[in-house]
């Protein structure tokens, strides 16, 4: 499959919940697959998952990926960080690290 070639090689670390993944590459892009309402399916991301992104967090329903220069992307089940709209502005720059319980 396409993804399973994505992650022939350079994965650099995964992150899950057990229904949705997330690879990120030595390179710096993302690999997601699973539970496309999860956070499986980050097609309406993939651009600001391509490069740049320097670490990965996941809860049991979204992920959050920190790109360099601090900005913060955020993919999965709205309702429980998927979608961090409200907040863009805030999200934009300037974020050093990422954590999730």
């Amino acid at each position: 499959t396409a993804v399973a070639d994505e992650l022939a090689s350079g994965v650099v670390s995964v992150h899950g919940d057990g229904a949705a993944f997330a690879a990120l590459k030595k390179c710096g892009q993302v690999v997601t697959w699973g539970n496309a309402a999860l956070g499986g399916d980050s097609s309406a991301v993939q651009r600001q998952l391509a490069s740049s992104v320097l670490s990965l967090r996941c809860n049991p329903y979204a992920f959050a990926a920190l790109r360099k220069g601090g900005a913060v992307v955020t993919w999965g089940n709205a309702v429980f960080g998927g979608d961090s709209s409200v907040v863009a502005r805030k999200l934009a720059s300037g974020v050093v690290s990422l954590s999730s319980n």
